[in-house]
C-alpha cells in the first residue's frame, strides 16, 4: 500500500511538471527585435508571445521589470490587468546612452498561475544631433544632409543567381552567360 502510494504521489509531481512545461513566455522582443544593441529610443516597446499547447490558455495581466547593468530598478510597471503584450512602452525614468539594461516579464494566466521570461536590450548614443562630439570626423559616405535616412528593415531584399558557362564550340575569348531570376 505505501509503495503504491508514493507511485501515485510520483506520477502526480510528473503530470504537474509536464503541465507547467505546457505553457511559456517566448518571443520577447524590444523594438520588435531581440535583444537589440544600440537602440536610440527613449521610450522602447516591449513584446512577447504567450505559447501553450493546452487550449483556452489566455493572458490576464503581466509585469514588466527593467534593471540597468548595477541591478536597479528602473522601471517597474507593476501588475497590470491587461491582456497586452504587444508593444508596451517603456514609462521609467530616463535610459541611459551605451547601457545594456535586463528586463523580465511576468504573465498570469487564467488561473492565475505565474510564468516569467527575461532578455536583455542595449541602448545606444541616444543623441541624434549630428553635432554630437560622437560624430566628430566622422565622415558620411554619399548623399547629402537632405537625403532620407535609410531603414533597412524596409528594404526589399531580392535573391540572384546566375550561372557561367563556357560553349563546348567556343574557341578565344566567346563566353555565354545564362541569367536565372528566381522568385
Amino acid at each position: 500500500m505505501k509503495k503504491l502510494s508514493i507511485i501515485l504521489f510520483l506520477s502526480v509531481m510528473m503530470a504537474v511538471g509536464v503541465a507547467d512545461a505546457q505553457t511559456k513566455i517566448q518571443g520577447l522582443m524590444v523594438e520588435s527585435e531581440t535583444s537589440p544593441l544600440g537602440i536610440d529610443v527613449s521610450k522602447p516597446r516591449f513584446s512577447w508571445q504567450l505559447a501553450s499547447t493546452k487550449r483556452g490558455v489566455s493572458q490576464t495581466a503581466y509585469r514588466i521589470e527593467v534593471t540597468d547593468s548595477a541591478k536597479k530598478t528602473v522601471w517597474d510597471s507593476g501588475k497590470v490587468a491587461s491582456g497586452e503584450s504587444l508593444n508596451i512602452q517603456y514609462v521609467g525614468g530616463e535610459l541611459k546612452p551605451v547601457t545594456r539594461y535586463q528586463w523580465k516579464v511576468t504573465v498570469w494566466d487564467q488561473n492565475g498561475k505565474q510564468l516569467s521570461n527575461s532578455s536583455f536590450f542595449e541602448t545606444g548614443l541616444m543623441d541624434p544631433d549630428p553635432n554630437l562630439s560622437a560624430w566628430d570626423g566622422a565622415n558620411w559616405i554619399g548623399g547629402s544632409d537632405n537625403d532620407l535616412v535609410l531603414y533597412s528593415q524596409y528594404s526589399s531584399i531580392y535573391k540572384l543567381s546566375y550561372t557561367q558557362r563556357i560553349a563546348e564550340a567556343a574557341t578565344g575569348r566567346a563566353l555565354s552567360l545564362v541569367r536565372t531570376i528566381r522568385g
